[in-house]
């Protein structure tokens, strides 16, 4: 495509200002459309733009606006007929995290999308970090045992979050991002997962979370096709005082890799103790890849988005198997 190309969004919320935030400043990018469920949050982001307007339904901001691009930004149980409405009408998207929480509206839209030759890329930043190349190679070719995982908080705001129905829980919506990260970071796919979790630290009413129903924690051990077994702690019942822990710790043979969620991997090996710290806002770095994959529409530019929609579905059926586990009781087999 040549030109500016047009971006239109649905949904203005906190993810959605994240991408607006980089994205504004791109030249080669202008906007057309907004829309939200709350329409002041779609005029204040037209507002801040200086382009584009807001709009009451997202239909009518895709027919009227045609945008080449799409951001998708909503909560997880609403992915499914946007995507599929903005697929018909030729529109490429930028659809955030979790894709769903459904594997098969995930699915439909997938094989449409393809069908279409629509260009899908998926918001799991991380994969963009400057850290990712240096950590895959240091981990190619090296014997490891064991990884240990954790994204363990506190209980985000938004009010979907808090209710399994909507948001998928934790391990789905949120610590999703490890999941995908040890997948990534491995070239290896998981093939049973077995998930304990507990409730009753959360107390509802005292903190003021009606419906909420999420786990409180949950551990899951996971075995690769690799060999690896890697145990992942997730929680959301800290309170002040408590101690946030968000990373991974891969165990090597001769080595001992600590990936701190989006600020450095530390290295140690016989060579002694090496940090690398990130320089790089992986967050302009995935909407720069989306945007020039769009414009050049060239297989080599399309392959460096590093999460395209095809695998992210993989991602997302790695952590609905937690849940299953924790619903039977049972491990879960996986043949991603």
């Amino acid at each position: 495509m040549s030109g500016k190309l047009k971006a239109a969004v649905v949904g203005c919320g906190g993810i959605s200002n994240w991408h607006f935030s980089r994205v504004k400043n791109f030249e080669d990018v202008e906007y057309v459309g907004f829309y939200d469920i709350i329409k002041e949050r779609a005029e204040h982001m037209a507002k801040a733009k200086g382009e584009g307007r807001a709009f009451d339904c997202y239909i009518s901001m895709l027919d009227e606006s045609k945008p080449d691009i799409l951001y998708i930004c909503v909560p997880p149980d609403q992915h499914g007929e946007i995507e599929l409405e903005a697929i018909k009408r030729g529109i490429h998207m930028m659809i955030d995290k979790p894709i769903s929480t459904s594997i098969a509206a995930a699915e439909k839209i997938c094989d449409m999308a393809t069908q279409y030759n629509i260009i899908i890329s998926v918001g799991f930043q991380d994969r963009y970090l400057d850290l990712v190349d240096p950590l895959r190679e240091f981990l190619a070719g090296r014997e490891i045992g064991l990884v240990n995982g954790a994204w363990v908080g506190g209980i985000p705001g938004v009010y979907w979050w808090r209710r399994r129905t909507t948001s998928g829980g934790q391990v789905v919506e949120q610590n999703i991002h490890l999941y995908d990260m040890i997948r990534y970071l491995m070239h290896s796919e998981p093939v049973t997962v077995y998930t304990a979790s507990g409730k009753g630290m959360v107390k509802p009413n005292a903190v003021n979370l009606p419906g909420y129903d999420v786990e409180d924690y949950s551990a899951t051990a996971i075995t690769f096709k690799n060999g690896v077994v890697a145990n992942i702690f997730t929680g959301c019942y800290l309170g002040e005082g408590g101690g946030m822990k968000l990373g991974l710790t891969f165990y090597a043979k001769d080595a001992t890799i600590d990936y701190i969620l989006r600020n450095k991997v530390v290295f140690t090996d016989k060579n002694g103790t090496k940090e690398v710290v990130t320089k790089l806002d992986q967050g302009l770095a995935l909407d720069r890849v989306f945007v020039d994959a769009v414009k050049s529409g060239k297989p080599e530019d399309i392959e460096k988005i590093r999460s395209p929609y095809f695998d992210a579905i993989k991602t997302l059926k790695f952590t609905i198997a937690t849940n299953t586990s924790i619903d039977t009781g049972k491990p879960v087999l996986l043949n991603l």
